[in-house]
């Protein structure tokens, strides 16, 4: 039998979405920070500089709502805003050099690998989401 002939298990799944979750409640008191917000930054850590049409696309949020989240982070100095000199109607978002220290920093944090080691021991959970990863992949044809 190959390592990833079987589906995961449900309770794989779970304990998965669990794990994730919990990094993101960890993320989330860090920095004071609501659920939508997160999701805000952690859109344009994966996506990068981004329009704000394109963050509405990245985090599914009506225009309204990411424009106000975004107003309140770059407040906060968390996010930056430019225009670029080649398009000045377009403005580009992204996240604050100094405040993408700061979350780097918290990957090294005892309290966040305390957080996301407690529902699962770490190979089960690295097993779980390579076997999710490997079936996502097949889907796609690769």
């Amino acid at each position: 039998m190959k390592p990833f002939d079987k589906e995961p298990s449900f309770q794989g799944m779970l304990e998965v979405f669990q794990l994730v979750m919990d990094g993101m409640n960890y993320f989330c008191k860090k920095f004071d920070l609501s659920r939508s917000q997160a999701d805000i930054i952690l859109a344009l850590c994966a996506y990068g500089e981004s329009t704000l049409k394109e963050l509405c696309e990245y985090v599914d949020f009506p225009k309204s709502t990411a424009s106000r989240l975004v107003d309140e982070l770059v407040e906060r100095k968390m996010l930056d805003r430019k225009v670029p000199p080649e398009n000045r109607r377009t403005i580009k978002i992204s996240v604050n050099k100094r405040f993408r220290k700061k979350m780097e920093s918290i990957n090294q944090s005892p309290d966040l690998q305390k957080a996301l080691t407690q529902r699962m021991d770490q190979e089960k959970g690295i097993f779980e989401v390579s076997k999710l990863m490997m079936m996502r992949d097949i889907k796609k044809g690769k």
